[in-house]
């Protein structure tokens, strides 16, 4: 069985009942099939770097941090990283000469697969 990503955007059921039927296996009646380790990527390179691989200084401010009253359980360098965590790709997809590249090397391969799967170019 081959699954196209387009299918699965469009009716996610649909489609998990196309599998299930596929595997033999009874329907277990979900509808809810939310996003897993979606992509996403830091706004801002600095400070990424920072909260990835912070200096001596910064580290210490972070651990004198949570001695405050009320901070103990509050962790400075987690609620950066989330401020700085947007959805989405970065700039990868941005580089037309690198899909085009990718595109070139694998045309045999993807035209070949369009072949085996009845499927126009």
């Amino acid at each position: 069985m081959v699954v196209f990503m387009e299918d699965w955007k469009k009716d996610p059921r649909a489609l998990y009942l196309r599998v299930m039927d596929f595997l033999e296996i009874d329907d277990d009646g979900r509808t809810d099939f939310p996003q897993v380790h979606a992509a996403k990527h830091a706004s801002n390179r600095t400070l990424h770097r920072l909260t990835q691989r912070p200096p001596h200084v910064l580290r210490t401010a972070a651990r004198l941090f949570k001695y405050l009253p009320g901070m103990s359980g509050v962790k400075p360098v987690r609620v950066l990283r989330r401020m700085n965590s947007r959805k989405g790709y970065g700039s990868a997809s941005g580089d037309a000469e690198l899909t085009q590249e990718i595109d070139t090397y694998f045309v045999q391969d993807q035209e070949r697969l369009r072949r085996l799967l009845g499927i126009g170019s």
